[in-house]
């Protein structure tokens, strides 16, 4: 029974990384776009 909320904690912690993640490359493509024009 203690798998479950470990693992509901893993899956926030990975939700809350990838979202990061897709911060910073949305950022950084808006930068590069924004630096070409």
């Amino acid at each position: 029974m203690q798998l479950i909320p470990y693992s509901g904690y893993n899956l926030i912690l990975t939700s809350s990384v990838i979202r990061r993640a897709l911060a910073e490359i949305v950022n950084a493509i808006t930068t590069a776009y924004f630096q070409r024009v």
